[in-house]
């Protein structure tokens, strides 16, 4: 016998004899079952229990049958056998994963089983090591262990022991937020290290947003700035408006950066923007987070860089620390766009020009906003002749400036019109006048033609015959200014702007008040439907405007009130919500009124104004932090005109509505608010979501006015929202049916007018 066949047969009599120790030390003692599988091992050159694998098992089965063992359940007892020399072996591997499973006594044994066994078999040695992949993986082993009904307890089994894990280790950290690290697999924010943010995601495991795939194909820069701004995102806001505000929003927008090939977010190009928008708008039930969604990132990425970014095409200015004189206050400036500019050279140069200004010279951020205006308005003329800076002929700078000075002429002539308009009188607006008001304007208007004819066929002119001219003026300058309202009477008119709201009301003693003004789905709603309306009613000024929140389709209308506050209406008070609930678009406002010489004021909850007869009381916001969701920030007014009530409760929904009418029940517990109300402004323009059944439990209307347009993309109102008035039986008035609405009340009873 040679030594190399020698060495083989100590070599397989070692393993046999590790195999045979191995099984000694098991608890299964029948010598049947420990000669059959040693011989079965042996056979198949397995020397080591750990290594049975199932499909060996499987195939025991068919060796135990050709050894005329037919018996159905002996086999199944001879196959167990193997499995429990297998699995007591491994044991000893697993002695931490064992301990940790005993540790969480918040889960069934039996779904503790269930998962030790698994992880056993897939050689995972802690719950820490528990991620997507593994959870798929258990699915898939749950598929052939499980019947199909069960499996949803079991997997839950393992999410619990997940999160079991994540609040034993978040126990063990002082840190108050643990963030996500960057890793190119899937990520499921349901095992999110920070154990509050896990708990959240646990019953939203489906919801879009909630598994990130960053091992794709894809720009490496892309996936980073992704789970960037996610990772900001995760840290700074909660469960519910993470869903709602950002992760739905932005998962959509991965998906089409992936889709179209775009590798860095801080070089995004106006056409792909555009792009994007349009696809946003084809989601079902998008709603305006998908579009903001990319100012957001640019945000984030840019205040968040270690360093300014000088080659991304948006600059936020928050970023720079500038001396605390160069800011002005009232009129924050956030950031700097070069996207409007198309020409390639043209921007670097503008983004040098700038750079130049906030690096370099001491103006003010405003005075730098400003000159980079001017800038860009000359840049965007040589984009429209197709001209970069640095290839400008003496001809095309002679053009340019021909160009300006026709600008400034008629700028020129603009201002002296304007100035015009600051003279007094330069503006009348007496509204419709009255059938006897016309009659009596042409009956004096007659009786002075009449005289004046026969002064005129006696040849002569004193200076009676003047001040009877100037007399007669004024009598007509005064009939046609007697005031168009009822002393006493309040008006309230819901007018037909659309896809808005915006509701007129004019007090017993003449004052003028407006709650919202705008429209998404009419082009210059303030212009063309609400000055016409407010001139109609002789209104020149409106004392009190209220804001709810600082969606368009509630403020447009504002803006264009106060940018034409020379040839329309002026309004002397524009009332916000408290600031920390004002977004980009209130700011914007906020500004535009100071500049228009509009006060601004802010009516915080509880905050009540009177005058006369007329109460307003703010319901609403004021507890707890500011939503993501602009809706849930909406001003609710209550309103009443004597015994008449009302309530305006702008886009208020869901947990809003829900947090409103607690307040309310408090409210009328001690006696300060009314046990049902008159009237309802429905909320959200009638959207599903909104003025749901707790609310009008509380608040039992009797009519309601609800302000949509016609055809509107929405679908408002929503069926749902109408059977619910129909149930507590309220009388509807909708713009998209009847055009504008209104109610007319003297404190005591009221009367509505539609068409």
């Amino acid at each position: 016998m040679t030594m190399e066949v020698v060495n083989c047969f100590h070599e397989e009599k070692k393993n046999v004899e590790y195999l045979e120790r191995q099984i000694e030390e098991c608890p299964v003692r029948e010598k049947r079952f420990i000669k059959r599988g040693i011989e079965y091992l042996y056979l198949k050159n397995v020397y080591d229990v750990t290594e049975i694998e199932d499909s060996l098992i499987d195939s025991y089965a068919l060796w135990l049958q050709e050894h005329e063992i037919k018996d159905r359940k002996l086999i199944g007892v001879y196959q167990k056998s193997l499995r429990d020399w297998r699995m007591f072996h491994k044991q000893k591997e697993f002695v931490k994963l064992k301990e940790e499973l005993e540790e969480c006594d918040t889960v069934e044994q039996t779904l503790k089983n269930k998962v030790y066994a698994f992880m056993v078999e897939k050689k995972i040695y802690s719950l820490e090591e528990i991620d997507w992949d593994v959870r798929v993986s258990y699915e898939q082993y749950l598929e052939k262990t499980i019947n199909k009904r069960n499996r949803p307890w079991y997997l839950s089994g393992l999410d619990k022991l997940k999160l079991f894990d994540i609040k034993k280790r978040n126990n063990s950290i002082r840190e108050t937020r643990i963030r996500l690290k960057y890793q190119e697999k899937k990520i499921y924010l349901g095992y999110h290290p920070d154990y509050n943010l896990a708990k959240e995601f646990y019953y939203c495991k489906d919801a879009e947003g909630i598994i990130w795939d960053f091992s794709i194909k894809t720009s490496q820069r892309l996936k980073y700035q992704i789970f960037t701004v996610l990772n900001y995102a995760l840290g700074n806001f909660s469960e519910r408006k993470l869903r709602r505000g950002y992760l739905a929003p932005l998962h959509f927008f991965y998906v089409y950066c992936i889709d179209r090939g775009i590798s860095d977010l801080t070089q995004l190009e106006q056409n792909q923007i555009d792009e994007y928008f349009s696809k946003a708008k084809e989601v079902p039930l998008v709603n305006n987070r998908y579009p903001q969604i990319v100012d957001k990132v640019q945000r984030i990425l840019f205040l968040q860089a270690k360093d300014i970014n000088w080659d991304a095409n948006v600059w936020y200015l928050e970023r720079f620390q500038f001396d605390i004189t160069r800011y002005d206050p009232t009129r924050p400036v956030k950031r700097i766009s070069f996207l409007d500019i198309l020409d390639k050279h043209n921007r670097e140069y503008l983004k040098m020009y700038v750079k130049y200004q906030l690096s370099v010279t001491g103006a003010s951020v405003q005075n730098i906003w400003a000159r980079t205006y001017i800038t860009k308005a000359f840049l965007r003329f040589l984009d429209q002749k197709k001209l970069a800076v640095d290839k400008l002929t003496a001809g095309d700078i002679m053009q340019s400036a021909l160009w300006k000075i026709t600008e400034c002429i008629l700028l020129f002539y603009e201002k002296g019109s304007g100035l015009l308009l600051e003279l007094p009188g330069a503006r009348w607006i007496p509204g419709r006048p009255r059938l006897w008001q016309i009659a009596c304007y042409y009956g004096v208007l007659l009786f002075y033609l009449w005289r004046k004819r026969k002064e005129k066929k006696e040849g002569r002119q004193t200076g009676k015959q003047v001040v009877r001219q100037l007399v007669t003026a004024g009598i007509l300058l005064i009939l046609l200014g007697i005031p168009k309202w009822k002393r006493g009477q309040m008006e309230l008119t819901m007018l037909d702007v659309g896809q808005g709201d915006c509701f007129f009301f004019r007090d017993g003693n003449g004052k003028n008040y407006l709650i919202d003004g705008g429209s998404s789905s009419v082009d210059a709603a303030g212009r063309y439907r609400l000055e016409p309306f407010l001139k109609f009613r002789g209104v020149k000024r409106l004392d009190y405007v209220w804001v709810t929140h600082g969606d368009v389709d509630h403020l447009n209308a504002v803006e264009e009130l106060l940018e034409r506050r020379k040839y329309g209406v002026e309004i002397q008070y524009l009332i916000f919500p408290e600031q920390k609930y004002w977004d980009e678009r209130l700011i914007k406002l906020c500004n535009l009124a100071e500049e228009a010489g509009t006060k601004v004021r802010v009516m915080e909850m509880d905050t009540i104004f009177l005058s006369g007869k007329l109460k307003m009381r703010c319901l609403w916001p004021g507890e707890g932090e500011p939503s993501e969701n602009g809706n849930e920030n909406s001003l609710v007014l209550h309103l009443q005109y004597g015994k008449i009530t009302m309530l305006f409760t702008g886009d208020l929904e869901n947990t809003g509505e829900e947090l409103l009418a607690e307040r309310i029940k408090n409210l009328r517990k001690k006696g300060e608010l009314p046990a049902c109300y008159d009237l309802l402004k429905v909320g959200h323009h009638g959207s599903r979501n909104a003025t749901g059944e707790e609310l009008l439990e509380v608040i039992r209307p009797r009519a309601a006015f609800c302000s949509s347009g016609k055809e509107n993309r929405y679908g408002h109102p929503h069926a749902e929202t109408l059977e619910r008035l129909a149930k507590w039986g309220v009388s509807l008035y909708n713009t998209k049916d009847r055009g504008a609405v209104s109610m007319y009340t003297d404190g005591r009873e009221y009367g509505i007018q539609s068409p």
